[in-house]
């Protein structure tokens, strides 16, 4: 049991780190980042579907203090 649980945390750890490397990456190649408001205009989208996609992983976000900024490339 406990051996399955490390194993998870393990795996969790990993894909963070692989996310925080991709985040990194973008940001040292000067990648342009759109806030939230500028993400449901551009994409005609409400609050709920920029959750979802965030939550789900299908683009690239970071937070910083309480404002979430998207990369843009991640978005199409």
């Amino acid at each position: 049991m406990i051996v399955k649980i490390l194993g998870e945390i393990k795996e969790g750890l990993e894909a963070w780190r692989a996310e925080k490397r991709r985040v990194e990456r973008a940001v040292e190649e000067n990648e342009v980042w759109l806030d939230s408001a500028d993400v449901k205009q551009l994409l005609n989208i409400g609050k709920a579907t920029l959750y979802r996609r965030r939550e789900d992983g299908a683009w690239v976000s970071k937070k910083i203090g309480k404002k979430w900024f998207y990369l843009k490339s991640s978005l199409y």
